[in-house]
């Protein structure tokens, strides 16, 4: 795309600047508030973006316009508040809704990607689109993507990666989440049926009753399934009944103007009271002389266009309309009996031998649908490390380019927000904290809002994640506390997470090893127990560079870093886990430094050194699950951060950590 020229003004004054070449054009001036800002805002807003200008500009009072060139075709964009004009070659089509340009500028002048928005692929705006060249000076903010607009930095992101081609399609997301709630359901059935097979052996005489309980309950359930998708269908139709009203509204305007459509040959058009033949029709911010027969066949046409944009508009909308009533539909067939039955169904206790063999097919269902989960969830981690590519290029190409702008700068981007007013300093967080309590513990990377946040209570586990840059490195450290008195079940997770933390932590292996070869240290007390965990043991740390950074790692599967050779220097993460969803989440972190051990005639041995400084919670310990091994490394940490830190601490605060050396 090439610029052309781009000007603006109202009745009292205008400029317009047409000097723009195919190469870099530079707009300076020897003072500030000469309008060298305005002419880029200006030119941006008229091409669709939102209002960015300085407080102090009523822009609401001035037209905008600006002419570009993209494929060999000539584009000129008029803008006045929401309404806006695009003139191509003789064809002007105006539009009084800033969301209709989008169909416009996708299908005439250059295509914008798509996202996955709410649920639901979409064109991004043109106010999002346009982050990618225009950045704000000073403090002003660029858009609404860093304030609580409606597009945020994530739909920024999805945008970035979209444009590469490794965008998350909506369709693996609706599986993955389709799949996982089919798992629920099938693993809830399970658990239902167990018990009531045992129920039916135990209480024959009222089995009965408890199935007529669990019929009302399950009714329930359907009873607000359906209204949520009738609410959904409902909010949409609305829509598009207000769609179809304001394209009939502009229907009955072309059967007007038709109206006026023929050409005088005898006689000429005069207003009645003043005798005026300057005929002038209004609509919004603009006019146009109706009897000029050459500007009222544009305006037709722009009609026309209008008319097709909400054709396209409306299409999407019946899209979603049908596929929430083929989901209703999908549901009402899948109900085991008819709706107006439900109110009145009493199921007949069914045999033994029904119940049990409905018991083995759920059994087996569920092994199916776990398999197809992983297959799934391993496409979605192919494509997450393509993202983590494009991020990881791209913040390098910021990075390296600041360097050449200021060699001796101390800014690091970690993220494409950055600004280049932004110092860096040494002591910021190194990544945004986590703090999760009970369920949100199980969501591995929790971010709290207003709508999620819960209050502290006295039980279940908090979980806390955070991490630092200092002169001497990157932190990143994770500590699980008991709130309250905890349950024999959780204890002896909490102690199965320990343990794996120590094991590695421990580790003694011969140099050549890899992340593959050392996860299972990490694993093997939860594996035990039939449990795991969804994410790598470990990541290496970087010196004041991403938390995350490779290429070492911790893994079993064989994936990005995890065939690197333990080096040397080298810094791991060491942060085996444990989340259930809907209870708890368990996670202890620490880092570790990889040194050399003794070397013999069978080679060099290699160590690693715990550099984390942070005392375990002994009060969620279920001590009979460690042996006399674990005990003794856990009493050696928990030594060690005493002797460290001791010296820094109230006597208050040193009489507490004393007491959390084990005897």
């Amino acid at each position: 795309m090439r610029i052309i020229k781009t000007g603006c003004g109202n009745a009292s004054q205008a400029f317009i600047e047409d000097r723009f070449t195919d190469s870099v054009n530079v707009i300076f001036s020897n003072d500030n508030n000469k309008g060298k800002t305005i002419v880029f805002q200006g030119m941006m807003y008229a091409l669709g973006n939102d209002p960015i200008f300085p407080s102090g500009f009523d822009y609401k009072s001035y037209y905008f316009y600006t002419c570009i060139e993209h494929n060999g075709s000539i584009f000129e964009f008029l803008r006045k508040n929401n309404t806006l004009s695009i003139k191509q070659g003789e064809n002007v089509t105006i539009f009084d809704d800033i969301s209709e340009l989008k169909y416009f500028i996708n299908k005439n002048v250059f295509p914008l990607p798509t996202i996955i928005k709410d649920g639901f692929q979409k064109l991004v705006d043109p106010s999002l689109f346009y982050q990618l060249f225009f950045v704000g000076q000073d403090k002003r903010n660029p858009s609404n993507i860093i304030n609580s607009g409606y597009y945020n930095k994530q739909d920024f992101a999805n945008m970035l990666y979209a444009l590469s081609g490794c965008l998350t399609l909506q369709e693996s997301v609706e599986k993955l989440k389709s799949l996982r709630a089919e798992l629920r359901t099938c693993k809830a059935n399970i658990e239902v049926l167990s018990k009531r097979l045992t129920f039916y052996r135990e209480h024959p005489e009222i089995a009965d009753t408890i199935s007529k309980a669990a019929d009302r309950e399950h009714l329930e359930r359907k009873r607000q399934e359906f209204q949520s998708l009738n609410d959904k269908i409902s909010t949409l139709e609305r829509k598009r009944t207000r769609l179809i009203n304001r394209k009939m509204r502009l229907e009955k305007l072309i059967t007007e103007l038709n109206s006026l459509n023929t050409q005088l040959k005898v006689g000429e058009i005069r207003c009645q009271e003043c005798g005026s033949n300057n005929i002038v029709y209004t609509c919004g911010d603009l006019s146009f002389e109706l009897t000029n027969d050459l500007v009222r066949q544009n305006v037709m046409r722009s009609i026309s266009e209008t008319i097709t944009l909400y054709g396209s508009e409306f299409t999407e909308l019946q899209q979603r309309i049908n596929e929430y009533q083929e989901e209703l539909k999908q549901k009402i067939q899948s109900t085991p009996v008819p709706i107006s039955n439900m109110l009145i169904y009493s199921e007949t206790i069914r045999t033994y031998s029904e119940d049990e063999k409905r018991l083995s097919e759920l059994r087996d269902s569920q092994d199916a649908i776990s398999a197809e989960i992983e297959e799934e969830q391993s496409k979605q981690d192919s494509n997450a490390h393509a993202q983590s590519e494009v991020r990881s290029i791209i913040l390098s190409s910021m990075n390296a380019l600041y360097k050449h702008i200021d060699p001796d700068g101390t800014q690091v981007f970690k993220d494409f927000f950055s600004t280049k007013t932004m110092t860096f300093l040494f002591g910021c967080a190194s990544f945004a904290p986590i703090a999760a309590y009970g369920a949100h513990g199980a969501i591995v990377h929790y971010e709290p809002d207003g709508k999620s946040n819960i209050p502290l209570d006295n039980k279940s586990f908090l979980l806390l994640d955070t991490g630092g840059q200092y002169l001497d490195g990157t932190t990143d450290v994770t500590r699980t506390i008991a709130l309250g008195v905890l349950s024999s079940e959780e204890k002896k997770h909490y102690t199965a997470v320990l343990r794996g933390n120590l094991n590695l932590s421990d580790a003694k292996f011969k140099y050549g090893c890899t992340g593959v070869n050392l996860d299972y240290l990490a694993r093997e007390p939860l594996w035990h127990m039939g449990l795991d965990y969804n994410h790598g043991t470990g990541h290496g740390v970087g010196y004041l560079l991403n938390v995350h950074e490779g290429p070492n790692a911790f893994r079993y599967r064989e994936r990005y870093g995890t065939g690197t050779v333990m080096e040397e220097g080298m810094i791991t993460s060491d942060e085996p886990g444990l989340y259930l969803e809907g209870k708890y989440g368990i996670r202890l972190e620490n880092l570790l430094l990889c040194k050399k051990a003794e070397k013999t005639e069978y080679g060099q041995f290699m160590e690693f050194e715990t550099l984390t400084v942070a005392p375990f919670d002994l009060e969620a310990i279920d001590w009979e699950e460690l042996d006399s091994r674990e005990k003794a490394l856990l009493r050696k940490y928990q030594q060690y951060v005493y002797d460290t830190i001791a010296d820094f601490l109230s006597e208050e605060e040193k009489t507490w950590l004393k007491e959390q050396i084990p005897a």
